[in-house]
């Protein structure tokens, strides 16, 4: 009786699960857009990859990403190789590792693909949502850490930026 039950329950189970992927299959993926920073900076040597997700790589003494290892991290991403992505550059020795950087290409079984849903770009380095946020937190710092009075007047323009969140200078 429960192996009959077992049965029902596996079979009900794959019918379920059998109609969800087609239907996960009639929904069209995103596109996923770039802020456009990767192409955007450059130096003397070409792409310069500032304000690109690099950690766990290699950097010169300017925080600049080796562009070999960025390069190979792209190409590990793009072709999906599992021994493109152990050939890639890690930084210092006792350095950060990268982290999961296959997990994007990963399955679950529970909810959509994590490849059919899109984020926004994020937002640009140069942008005015980025130096809104540079500008409150450091004049926050300066802030906390001043005794001056002339402290208030310094900050005053910031009383007008558009970021959300709480703001504790005077």
């Amino acid at each position: 009786m429960l192996a009959k039950h077992l049965y029902h329950r596996r079979t009900e189970a794959l019918k379920i699960r059998t109609e969800a992927a087609q239907i996960s299959t009639l929904s069209e993926y995103p596109s996923h857009v770039s802020n456009g920073e990767e192409q955007d900076y450059s130096n003397a040597g070409g792409p310069s990859f500032i304000a690109n997700y690099s950690k766990g790589l290699p950097h010169n003494a300017f925080g600049e990403v080796n562009r070999r290892a960025y390069r190979a991290m792209v190409r590990a991403l793009h072709s999906r190789d599992p021994q493109l992505f152990e050939q890639i550059p890690k930084g210092r020795v006792l350095g950060r590792n990268l982290t999961n950087p296959q997990a994007g290409l990963a399955f679950d079984l529970e909810g959509p693909d994590g490849q059919a849903i899109a984020i926004p770009p994020a937002p640009r380095i140069d942008g005015q949502r980025t130096a809104e946020k540079w500008v409150s937190f450091t004049g926050w710092r300066y802030c906390e850490t001043s005794a001056s009075s002339t402290t208030a007047p310094a900050l005053e323009p910031m009383r007008v930026l558009t970021i959300p969140g709480p703001r504790r200078y005077p």
